[in-house]
């Protein structure tokens, strides 16, 4: 049996943060990412726990629903966690909209909006991210890249200081499933892993970017404690592209 665990990670304690299934993501198998080769990329710190997120206006950052908390920071233009980066800013989020029909125990409609205090200032390091114009499925073998700060190794479940990114594919709904035996993978899902199953995303890297065909199609949800399953995305629909647009105000 697959047990389900978001990917997110403690920062002080730097152990899991297990929400109802115990699944989460890292990026296992990836390599440090060229810096500032992911400018929209957020490092979201919630609490005591770690999430990522993308840019996709001034004041708004997309995520992972499972991501919120009482207390979130978001910070752009990073590379380095712990390090001092003369690119990095930092901002307060003022509210948070995770998705109405969002379920913390099936993951379902695992998508939120964060809106910052302030408006951010982009930069060469910090640049908003365009969403897709519409929702499109991803094909079934479509190499695809994402990036985090998670864990890099499943056995010292050590967050990564520097940001690292992988390339996985694609994989079928129905063979994903297997994976999940008391988790439904829907049509606003989408699965993807490294074929040898050596490469994932994990915890620390919930609500970052799934980077298909070089665009914006998919959230990183949650994955398998063990590494042994694919990990799961929260595609970008109609559905949900039209209710960011309606939250933040409309498209740019």
């Amino acid at each position: 049996m697959t047990v389900i665990t978001p990917f997110v990670v403690f920062i002080a304690a730097i152990v899991l943060w297990q929400i109802p299934g115990d699944e989460c993501e890292e990026i296992i198998g990836g390599k440090e990412a060229k810096r500032h080769s992911w400018p929209s990329l957020a490092l979201i710190q919630v609490d005591h726990k770690q999430c990522g997120g993308v840019l996709i206006k001034e004041q708004w950052v997309l995520t992972a629903a499972h991501c919120k908390g009482t207390d979130m920071k978001v910070t752009l233009g990073a590379h380095s966690v712990s390090k001092k980066e003369k690119e990095k800013q930092r901002f307060t989020v003022s509210q948070a909209f995770p998705y109405e029909k969002f379920n913390n125990k099936t993951f379902k409609n695992d998508i939120m909006l964060l809106k910052l205090k302030v408006p951010v200032k982009t930069n060469q390091y910090i640049k908003t991210l365009a969403l897709p114009a519409e929702g499109k499925d991803i094909k079934v073998k479509t190499t695809c890249r994402t990036a985090g700060w998670g864990i890099t190794n499943m056995k010292n479940k050590k967050g990564s200081d520097k940001l690292m990114e992988v390339d996985i594919s694609v994989v079928s709904r129905k063979q994903c499933q297997t994976y999940y035996k008391k988790t439904v993978i829907t049509n606003s899902m989408l699965c993807a892993w490294d074929k040898d199953g050596k490469k994932d995303t994990s915890q620390g890297d919930s609500g970052g970017p799934l980077l298909c065909n070089g665009k914006y199609a998919a959230i990183t949800s949650f994955g398998s404690k063990s590494g042994e399953a694919p990990g799961v995305y929260t595609l970008l629909t109609t559905k949900f592209i039209k209710w960011i647009h309606k939250v933040t105000g409309g498209a740019e």
